[in-house]
């Protein structure tokens, strides 16, 4: 995943690019972005963490959600 380091990611950010990652079934971005949010901190959220059970769930990887 390519990142900007002057954009800023949030809780909402992150879900969007999770949601895109699930819509086009992307279990290998969807765990890049995973990395990234354990990097980052944002592990916490609840946000975060429905984004990610939900793209984990789409992608067919309901064992890692």
């Amino acid at each position: 995943m390519q990142r900007d380091e002057n954009v800023k990611c949030n809780k909402f950010t992150i879900s969007s690019a999770l949601a895109a990652s699930a819509s086009v079934q992307s279990l290998r971005l969807g765990k890049e972005i995973h990395g990234h949010i354990v990097r980052t901190g944002l592990d916490s959220d609840a946000v975060v963490w429905s984004a990610l059970s939900d793209m984990y769930g789409k992608c067919g990887s309901v064992d890692e959600a």
